[in-house]
């Protein structure tokens, strides 16, 4: 009986042990999302089979226009069906909102309205937000010089087994306002130029009173009279 006690519980071990591996799989699941960026954006997993996304904010044209220090936080959208999938696998969703700079690992964690995270993410607007006291970034940090380096990442700790998609991702001023988004808004198209008018047709010219219709029955109106002078004649 000792023996069969034991078994059952070596047996029930192994399950459990099966299904906790079965659970932590679930949670390998890449972050992906191009935005337009080409190499500045490095998508999927990294060397510990966790799903990291990031920016680099060093790449070439990545932050034209914006100074790293008037940075503050980044605002991250998802597709709507990623928002969809987790939702229907009831499994929640959420990791980390990153600064990765030459200065250290600045984390924090984001998850669904349930998780009890610092950053929740909002279903209706499929967005996390992070907006800090303080500058994210350097000018050193975003420089491009060796050794030194400038991401926004985004880590996914659980959710859905398809990962999840980033839309697009905002890096914002102190306010919270959006100093650049990507990818970029599509400018709107140019109006066409109206068209020319037409040009009016060019009127007939009047007929010569002295012509046509008239004419014919000024002539009509001779041969008349000189039948009647004929008749005239003849009379006498």
């Amino acid at each position: 009986m000792k023996l069969r006690r034991i078994f059952a519980a070596l047996a029930a071990c192994a399950v459990a042990a099966t299904m906790a591996v079965s659970a932590n799989a679930a949670f390998v699941a890449p972050v992906t999302g191009d935005l337009g960026m080409g190499d500045a954006v490095t998508p999927g997993l990294n060397d510990d089979s966790q799903g990291i996304w990031s920016l680099n904010l060093a790449a070439p044209g990545v932050l034209d226009g914006v100074k790293a220090e008037d940075i503050y936080g980044a605002s991250v959208t998802f597709t709507q069906d990623s928002i969809d999938n987790y939702i229907a696998e009831a499994a929640g969703v959420g990791g980390g909102l990153v600064w990765n700079t030459t200065d250290g690992w600045a984390q924090k964690e984001w998850g669904n309205a349930d998780a009890g995270k610092e950053i929740t993410l909002d279903d209706s607007t499929r967005t996390i937000t992070r907006l800090d006291e303080e500058p994210c970034f350097t000018a050193d940090s975003v420089s491009g010089n060796d050794g030194t380096w400038g991401q926004v990442a985004v880590v996914l700790w659980w959710g859905p087994t398809k990962g999840m998609e980033i839309e697009s991702l905002s890096l914002l001023g102190k306010d919270g306002s959006a100093l650049k988004t990507f990818p970029a808004a599509e400018e709107p198209a140019e109006p066409e130029a109206p068209a020319e008018p037409e040009a009016p047709a060019t009127p007939e010219a009047p007929k010569n009173p002295d012509t046509g219709s008239t004419a014919g029955l000024a002539l009509a109106g001779l041969a008349l009279a000189g039948v009647a002078v004929v008749a005239a004649k003849k009379s006498k």
